[in-house]
């Protein structure tokens, strides 16, 4: 088994975390992989997101598990969409597990890879009122209450339809990484890393994951702002705005109030 580091999110109590995605939306930079279960529900319009080289679709009802050992990303989201994100630990799993071999699984290595599948229309309203108690549970209840989503959410899945999904070159996959790492790369730098010319990459890009690579490019130096600045490795925005490619304060400011829809203030602020 791949031995992986924890998520900085989780705490030892009660080893998970949930979240609505618009009530929250950094950019930070997620970890290519790590050893607690994460499982994602669209609620509206729509997003892409790439794990293990496939391209997922996300919007209204599409319910994926991505399992410790997976490499995942969100590639690109629209302005209006929405997600509950649930990050649970194997401490909340263990037990249930052990009485229920059907229960979700873990690690990758576990069963393999758990594709994306879009529930029903009830099935969203149910985990979403479920999802809604689990965020506003005590820490004493909130062990239970994310163990009853999951497990509800995990029956949605098993009753679903199977997601289109689409694998994507593993130049691609290999270019969303190293810019996840490093947004402050050209376009050529990137292609010397994934074995394709700038042209064919660019073009590849485009067309498999629905998002031009300059596009993506920007979204990660978003992140990499955030994280900066919320690491205390940058002392102000145009530090951060600099450290993660960005030739100038302005040209940020412009990528920042299109992206986000407002002030980079209010980042700091947060």
């Amino acid at each position: 088994m791949v031995d992986l580091t924890a998520h900085p999110l989780i705490q030892d109590e009660p080893g998970g975390r949930c979240w609505r995605r618009g009530e929250r939306r950094h950019y930070g930079r997620a970890a290519e992989a790590h050893r607690e279960l994460v499982v994602l529900l669209g609620l509206s319009d729509r997003a892409q997101y790439l794990i293990d080289g496939t391209v997922v679709p996300l919007r209204r009802g599409t319910l994926l598990f991505a399992l410790a050992g997976q490499s995942h990303v969100l590639l690109s989201d629209t302005s209006g969409f929405d997600m509950w994100v649930f990050l649970i630990s194997g401490r909340i799993l263990t037990e249930d597990r052990r009485q229920d071999p059907e229960f979700p699984p873990l690690h990758v290595d576990d069963r393999g890879a758990v594709d994306a599948r879009r529930v029903s229309e009830a099935g969203v309203i149910a985990l979403d009122a479920a999802a809604q108690f689990a965020r506003h549970a005590a820490p004493g209840p909130a062990r239970d209450a994310l163990r009853y989503w999951l497990t509800l959410a995990w029956s949605h899945w098993t009753a679903a339809d199977a997601a289109a999904l689409s694998r994507v070159h593993p130049a691609v996959d290999r270019a969303a990484h190293v810019l996840r790492r490093a947004p402050e790369l050209s376009l050529s730098d990137v292609a010397d890393q994934s074995g394709l010319s700038a042209g064919r990459l660019s073009k590849l890009f485009a067309a498999q994951t629905g998002q031009g690579f300059a596009e993506f490019r920007t979204e990660c130096r978003l992140a990499r702002v955030e994280e900066l600045l919320r690491d205390g490795r940058a002392r102000s925005l145009t530090e951060a705005a600099l450290e993660a490619g960005y030739g100038s304060y302005s040209q940020f400011f412009r990528d920042y109030t299109r992206r986000i829809g407002q002030s980079p203030r209010e980042l700091l602020r947060e």
